[in-house]
C-alpha cells in the first residue's frame, strides 16, 4: 500500500464524518418539531485527555415525554440542570435532536473537513509527484 493511497483513505474517512453530520443535520431541519426540552442530568465520561459531558434533555412532542442524551459532548457543562433549551427533533423520531444555537457539532464538522482536506492535498501531492 502506497503512502498516497493511505492518504486518500484517511483524507475521505475525515470527510464523511462532517458529510453525515450536514445531512443528518438536514434532515431533521427538513422534518423539524421545534420543542422546549429541561436539562434533567448531565451525563460525565472519562476521556484520555479528561471528562466529557453531555446533557440530557427532557420534552414533550405530540403528547409523549422523551429523554434523550445529546450526542455532543463538551469539556465542561454547558447546561445546568434545570436550564430550558429550545430544541429541534425529527418529526417522526422525535429522539433525534438537535440544539439549533449550539455551535460545538459545527466547530467538530469543520475541523475534521480541514483535516480531510489537508490529507486529500498531500495525496494528491504524493500522487502527481510519485512520492
Amino acid at each position: 500500500m502506497t503512502n498516497a493511497f493511505f492518504m486518500w483513505i484517511m483524507g475521505a474517512g475525515f470527510l464523511l464524518f462532517p458529510l453525515v453530520g450536514i445531512l443528518e443535520r438536514q434532515w431533521i431541519y427538513k422534518n423539524k418539531i421545534e420543542a422546549d426540552a429541561v436539562v434533567v442530568t448531565t451525563l460525565m465520561a472519562s476521556t484520555e485527555e479528561g471528562y466529557t459531558y453531555r446533557p440530557v434533555f427532557r420534552y414533550t412532542v405530540a403528547g409523549t415525554v422523551y429523554e434523550t442524551q445529546y450526542t455532543t459532548g463538551d469539556i465542561k457543562p454547558k447546561y445546568p440542570n434545570g436550564t430550558v433549551v429550545r430544541i429541534y427533533c425529527h418529526k417522526d423520531k422525535p429522539n433525534r435532536i438537535l440544539v439549533p444555537k449550539d455551535k460545538t457539532r459545527t466547530i467538530i464538522m469543520l475541523i475534521f473537513s480541514i483535516i480531510g482536506l489537508a490529507f486529500l492535498g498531500i495525496a494528491m501531492y504524493n500522487t502527481i509527484t510519485g512520492a
